[in-house]
């Protein structure tokens, strides 16, 4: 069964007046010293957006299409149009001349379309040694075809292909998993201590933000477009820093920055299957550039205070999939090569970013003597989120979200490796890691294999996390 498509609404940034757009928010914003309230100030700024956006930008019909090839230039382009030009041209006069022209049009484009590919595909190789993903991007691209989502088999065994019933089915899988923390349970995790540091966002560091902000990616449930952002960014930024400080300093997050839109990526298995798609969060892009502000004094506390786990490759900077790799191929070469042998016993958690539970994961941010203003935030930013499937623009009914950290939000990752820090505690070997992918290894010093001592270690390993293992 084919995928159905459908015809969706987007801006037309192309006939929009900005200048207009910046006036009319300007205008709108004169009230704000007026305003007090975290929820109230984020509910004016965002109406002032969405009406500005109502009134200043035409929505069109578009058929949703695939993104264009590395190799489709505006040259190529250009040349093609010319070829289909030369080709129109033909069909009206039936000419010889004019045959001739399309036929050399043609030609010309051939020759065009096969040197781009050909340059394309050799830009992309190159870019292996610099460690880029467009390569195997590219090389995934080619291998596998993209199919939609078209039917999902329910707990009770029946089979759903309507889009808000697909939605459903997902959304009530997805937080079916997650994880009930109860009081008093889990490692004990020493005194939290509490510091406040006088730490104020600035209106150059929010500029700064607002410039960097992907206008390709896709708007949030606020329904405020990116590029919206950064083209207004010389009227909202000033706004916008007064929000943020007040959400840090009284720890009020608004509403809409804990609603997220999920969107299923297809994993592994069969596609009937809702088990087989992983969530991914699409969140408010305003809320976003308050996570990443946060983020940055997150990461540059863990840096000063030599508190970032050396064992962890994963979503930290200047390590990759790559590090990972040669540190473990290379301790292991190294016994081998003077006549050991190593075990190894690979882990992978179940739902990983799922089930972090928030109680433990505030104590650990605590425990680091982070800013408390930045953690009473974050507690306030995990409590009461919902979240909602999205299939062909359908949404299914809100679930609570009782666990874990967001995937695809700015903070999620960081707050990920700051849970499973300690996860190496205890264990008598060689750990490695890549986000919740866990090598342990060791040397085998008995006749047998491992020693006992290490394969204990795994199993407190495993009681002390409170994962599920596969």
């Amino acid at each position: 069964m084919e995928p159905h498509h459908t015809r969706t609404k987007v801006l037309d940034f192309k006939k929009t007046d900005f200048s207009k757009m910046r006036f009319c928010v300007k205008e709108s914003l004169s009230d704000w010293r007026s305003l007090k309230g975290v929820q109230e100030k984020w509910d004016y700024l965002k109406e002032a957006l969405l009406k500005a956006t109502g009134n200043c930008i035409q929505l069109v019909s578009k058929n949703k299409k695939g993104k264009k090839p590395l190799w489709y230039s505006a040259e190529v382009a250009k040349i093609v149009k010319n070829k289909k030009r030369a080709f129109n041209n033909y069909k009206k006069t039936q000419s010889e001349e004019d045959r001739q022209t399309y036929k050399i049009r043609q030609k010309e484009a051939k020759q065009f379309i096969r040197a781009s590919k050909a340059h394309a595909e050799e830009k992309i190789a190159q870019s292996v040694k610099k460690g880029d993903k467009t390569f195997f991007r590219y090389i995934n691209e080619k291998r596998t075809v993209k199919q939609g989502l078209v039917r999902l088999k329910t707990k009770e065994g029946r089979y759903v292909e309507e889009d808000k019933s697909l939605a459903d089915c997902l959304n009530e899988y997805f937080c079916s998993v997650f994880a009930e923390e109860k009081e008093g349970k889990g490692p004990q995790l020493g005194e939290n201590t509490k510091e406040t540091f006088t730490y104020q966002f600035t209106e150059e560091e929010v500029l700064q933000q607002l410039s960097k902000v992907k206008t390709n990616k896709s708007m949030g449930p606020d329904g405020i477009h990116p590029k919206l952002l950064k083209e207004l960014s010389d009227v909202i930024a000033k706004p916008l820093t007064d929000l943020f400080n007040q959400s840090l300093l009284t720890g009020v997050v608004p509403e809409d920055w804990k609603l997220a839109n999920v969107v299923p990526i297809y994993k592994k298995g069969s596609r009937e299957e809702s088990g087989n798609y992983r969530p991914v969060s699409l969140t408010s892009v305003v809320g976003k550039l308050m996570e990443t502000m946060l983020k940055e004094r997150i990461v540059e506390h863990l840096k000063t205070n030599r508190l970032q786990d050396q064992k962890q490759h994963g979503f930290t900077s200047g390590r990759s999939c790559q590090t990972n790799l040669i540190d473990f191929f290379d301790w292991v070469t190294k016994i081998i090569d003077t006549g050991g042998a190593v075990d190894i016993a690979y882990l992978d958690f179940s739902k990983a970013f799922d089930t972090v539970p928030h109680r433990r994961l505030i104590h650990k941010l605590q425990s680091l003597n982070l800013d408390s203003n930045i953690v009473d935030w974050i507690r306030q930013w995990l409590s009461d989120r919902q979240q909602r499937v999205v299939v062909n623009g359908v949404y299914s009914a809100q679930g609570l979200v009782t666990s874990g950290v967001p995937q695809g939000s700015v903070l999620g990752p960081i707050l990920f490796n700051i849970f499973i820090s300690d996860i190496a505690e205890g264990i008598n070997g060689k750990v490695c890691l890549f986000a919740d992918d866990t090598k342990i290894c060791n040397r085998v010093d008995v006749p047998g294999g491992i020693s006992k001592k290490t394969y204990f270690s795994i199993n407190t390993f495993c009681n002390i996390t409170n994962k599920n293992i596969k």
